[in-house]
């Protein structure tokens, strides 16, 4: 459930997904995770697994769930 909150709130067009700026916003605003500028775009970049330019809702548990693991090790 709190993903989903993460999710909701930087969907700012509230279209269902999150574009490159969004999601860049999203991690870099994430507390605890201290990454580069290019570490942030690699990591968003890597996040749309189909290629279709932007981050579904399902791309993003999985992505974001690996970086909160990060966080945790």
């Amino acid at each position: 459930m709190e993903l989903f909150r993460t999710f909701k709130k930087y969907d700012r067009n509230m279209n269902g997904t999150l574009d490159f700026t969004e999601y860049t916003q999203c991690i870099a605003e994430t507390p605890g995770l201290d990454l580069s500028k290019q570490e942030i775009i690699t990591c968003a970049m890597v996040a749309d697994t189909n290629g279709d330019g932007v981050i579904d809702f399902e791309e993003f548990m999985k992505h974001f769930s690996d970086i909160l693991d990060m966080i945790q090790f």
